[in-house]
């Protein structure tokens, strides 16, 4: 019987310890589902709320407006852009004049919000300048300098017309080369888009993303 006491109290021992243990399971596996309430973006998996907007840019036909969605994708260039960052591009006319006429695709880039989804006002459209300055290639590099407002905005930017993915103009030596010689050079090479490249053009390429994005008014910040 003397040893009665001690056997007891080692199994008294025992349960604390599997409580413990219990415990710490539990915890970790709390941590565990925690965890997988956020994606490898680090975005809450809450379902994204979208916005659509009422108010399309006039005067464009309904394929441009109402009948057109961005499609977006992991990006695949640059390399910088492959991790957290997606593309698109957006049908744009490519004379205003004549919306009806010749289409251009516009590259278009977006780091979603990592706020939650009731802060978020809608995306920020940003442009980098130059002129010249790809916007595709610009986010992911100047990102650091626009992360907190990712907690209210999708951060969106775009190659301007003339511009990387975004009919590209060439004005160097040669129809292949992407430096600057001269006008004279882009007018050679590119002469047929030059009336189409522009602050007019531009702008309405932006009042168009901005629709289609889901933004009634245009959230912009931009960089000269």
């Amino acid at each position: 019987m003397s040893d009665a006491q001690p056997i007891r109290s080692r199994r008294r021992g025992l349960a604390a310890g599997a409580l413990i243990t219990v415990g710490l399971v539990l915890a970790a596996l709390g941590a565990v589902g925690a965890a997988l309430q956020h994606d490898d973006r680090g975005q809450s998996a809450e379902p994204r709320k979208e916005f659509t907007a009422t108010n399309p840019p006039a005067d464009l036909p309904t394929a441009l407006t109402t009948g057109q969605h961005l499609r977006w994708s992991r990006c695949t260039s640059p390399r910088t852009a492959r991790t957290n960052y997606d593309c698109a591009t957006m049908k744009a006319a490519l004379d205003y004049r004549r919306p009806d006429g010749r289409t251009i695709d516009v590259a278009l880039i977006r780091r979603k919000t990592t706020g939650p989804n009731a802060r978020r006002i809608g995306s920020l459209v940003l442009n980098f300048g130059g002129p010249g300055v790809s916007g595709v290639i610009g986010l992911p590099e100047l990102l650091n300098q626009y992360e907190p407002l990712l907690d209210r905005y999708d951060l969106v930017s775009f190659d301007p017309r003339g511009v990387g993915a975004t009919i590209p103009v060439h004005c160097g030596k040669t129809a292949e080369d992407t430096g600057y010689d001269d006008a004279d050079a882009c007018a050679e090479h590119s002469g047929a888009l030059l009336p189409y490249v522009g602050t007019s053009h531009t702008a309405r390429d932006l009042d168009l993303l901005r629709y289609l994005l889901g933004d009634e008014r245009l959230h912009y910040f931009g960089v000269s």
